[in-house]
């Protein structure tokens, strides 16, 4: 099996200063400031929000966008798998969107972090059995749910700095 190394670096998108950079944030279920931020405030890449439940992945992309960090919400694993072959992710945030995960889960966690290559991926779940191997992977963090929302964001912060 490849080594997976989710390390992230991010460069800079040359623009100038003064004006509004549009990122072409019409899609639905993506977030930002109305896909126009300040250049001095952008990120070169958005945040990958996969969680089935639309509440929380809403709330999640609520509170990024008031750090202007942009996001793309998607509910199933196909769409998460997609997301990482279209395009590059400052961070993956990511639950195993099962019911109840158990090796097939296990699998896809792994395949998002193969995928993922240099982006960090954050698994987010309330199953212990899911944490433990998620945990094993290199790149691959965990946050246990529930979570408090101070906590992912301080995650966000020190993974896309």
């Amino acid at each position: 099996m490849q080594a997976l190394n989710c390390l992230l670096a991010l460069g800079a998108i040359p623009v100038e200063r003064g004006q509004p950079l549009d990122l072409g944030f019409a899609q639905s279920g993506e977030h930002g400031s109305g896909g126009r931020l300040r250049p001095e405030t952008v990120r070169r890449h958005a945040i990958l929000i996969a969680d089935d439940d639309e509440v929380l992945a809403g709330l999640i992309a609520s509170a990024l966008a008031l750090e202007n960090y942009p996001s793309r919400q998607v509910t199933t694993q196909e769409a998460v798998l997609d997301s990482l072959d279209e395009q590059e992710w400052a961070l993956v945030l990511l639950d195993t969107l099962e019911e109840r995960p158990g090796d097939e889960a296990r699998r896809f966690i792994v395949e998002v972090c193969r995928r993922a290559g240099t982006t960090p991926v954050i698994v987010m779940t309330a199953w212990q059995e899911m944490a433990t191997p998620a945990e094993a992977l290199p790149g691959a963090g965990v946050l246990k749910k529930p979570f408090d929302l101070d906590e992912l964001m301080q995650r966000v912060r020190e993974l896309t700095a």
